[in-house]
C-alpha cells in the first residue's frame, strides 16, 4: 500500500495553506544581546526570536482536539485525575521539516498572496511523525496551544531566492 502518495492526495485535495516560520539555529540574529540574552521584538529579521527566520508556504490539515497533559509544553498542573487540555493538532506532508518552537501563520490567501485576518500564529510544542511499516514516514502532525500568540501582522512580502518562494512579514506600529 502506498500510504505516503494516498496521503498526499487526500492534502492536495481538502488541505489549506498556511505560512510556516522557522528559526536557524545556527545563525544568530545581529539583534541578539550576549548580556541581557534577548532579542529585540521589533526586528524585521528575527521578529523578536533572536534568530534568523525563513518563512514558507505549506499545505496542511488541522484539528482542533484535547491532548494527554503528558505532552511537552502543553502541560497542565492537577491533584485530582487526568485532564485533557485544548489544542490543535496541524497534519504536515512528510518533506515539511518541523522543530519545536516554530510558528504556524493561519492566513487567507488572494491568489499567492497571504492577507493575515486575525486567525492566529500558533507555536508548535510537540511534533509526533506518524510512520508505517518500515519506519517510513508519512506525515507529521505537530500540536500547539489552543491559545495563539498575540501578535498584530500589517502584511506580508513574497521573497524570491534560488527558484524558492519566502515570504517576509511587517508589524503593526502602534
Amino acid at each position: 500500500m502506498d500510504l505516503k502518495n494516498k496521503y498526499k492526495e487526500i492534502i492536495s485535495k481538502y488541505g489549506y495553506d498556511i505560512l510556516l516560520l522557522q528559526q536557524n539555529k545556527k545563525r544568530r540574529c545581529s539583534c541578539y544581546d550576549e548580556k541581557t540574552q534577548s532579542a529585540d521584538r521589533r526586528c524585521p529579521f528575527c521578529y523578536g526570536l533572536g534568530y534568523v527566520s525563513t518563512i514558507t508556504r505549506q499545505k496542511i490539515r488541522d484539528i482542533d482536539s484535547g491532548v494527554p497533559v503528558t505532552l511537552p509544553l502543553i502541560t497542565a498542573t492537577n491533584t485530582y485525575g487526568g485532564l485533557s487540555v485544548a489544542t490543535r493538532a496541524y497534519y504536515f506532508l512528510p518533506e515539511a521539516t518541523l522543530t519545536e518552537n516554530d510558528l504556524i501563520i493561519d492566513v487567507e490567501w488572494q491568489g499567492d498572496t497571504p492577507i493575515y485576518t486575525g486567525k492566529g500564529i500558533y507555536q508548535i510544542a510537540h511534533i509526533d511523525p506518524q510512520r508505517f511499516e518500515g519506519g517510513e514516514l508519512i506525515f507529521n502532525k505537530a500540536y500547539v496551544k489552543d491559545t495563539p500568540i498575540n501578535k498584530q501582522i500589517r502584511g506580508f512580502k513574497i521573497v524570491q531566492d534560488n527558484n524558492k518562494v519566502f515570504y517576509e512579514l511587517s508589524e503593526e506600529r502602534g
